[in-house]
């Protein structure tokens, strides 16, 4: 099984380059707080501190928070935009925020015990009402090319819905994920659901799949 650490040097170029947060805007007033886990490049986080948002995005890969801290300079306004190389999970981050950000983000932990930290960790950075987004991908066995990976991960034993990814020669990248509907529950409970929907789409390597996008705010409980 591939271990999280690999994105420290994958160069993640989708098919789709970016996915962005569009229902936030429509949810969430400019000048909140947002975190965004994950964030590659830069181009959703770029997104939000242009519509007057304050965001901090956080990667493991540096080189890809580089590129991002060079796309923020030229575009986005001073102060609107920090990038910072972390783990998320061993961060120790004393903010929480009005909006946290995973997109695509939960496709990359295929252990179900680490899929279940970043999750838990991500509802502890979220200020009481504050909103989680998430954009990420759905099992979609009724195709082809999606079931045919999903069996063959699961002959070797893997979690339900994981499979291999490979680079253009062949050799394994990383171990993928994608959503079973209890998955997906699992990731909306404790969240009043604001915007939800499931749309055709392409994976990294431009084969046929269906994502899920789903913005919710979280419900009020005695330790929010």
């Amino acid at each position: 099984m591939s271990e999280p650490n690999d994105w420290t040097r994958i160069d993640y170029q989708p098919a789709i380059p970016d996915h962005p947060p569009v229902p936030v805007l429509q949810h969430v007033s400019p000048g909140s707080t947002v975190l965004d886990i994950g964030c590659n490049k830069g181009s959703d986080a770029i997104f939000l501190a242009g519509h007057g948002f304050r965001v901090l995005g956080i990667d493991i890969n540096g080189a890809a928070i580089q590129v991002a801290r060079l796309r923020a300079q030229a575009i986005t306004a001073p102060g609107s935009a920090e990038f910072r190389v972390a783990d998320i999970r061993e961060e120790p981050v004393a903010d929480r925020f009005d909006v946290v950000l995973l997109i695509r983000v939960l496709t990359c932990f295929a252990e179900s015990s680490e899929w279940d930290a970043l999750l838990r960790r991500t509802i502890q950075l979220l200020r009481p009402r504050g909103y989680i987004y998430v954009h990420d991908f759905l099992m979609s066995p009724d195709i082809d090319v999606c079931r045919i990976r999903y069996e063959a991960g699961a002959a070797l034993g893997w979690r339900s819905g994981n499979f291999q990814v490979n680079d253009a020669r062949g050799n394994r990248l990383f171990i993928a994920h994608h959503h079973s509907p209890p998955e997906v529950d699992a990731i909306r409970a404790g969240f009043e659901s604001l915007t939800w929907r499931s749309h055709e789409s392409l994976s990294m390597s431009g084969n046929p799949c269906r994502m899920f996008e789903f913005l919710g705010q979280k419900r009020t409980c005695r330790n929010s």
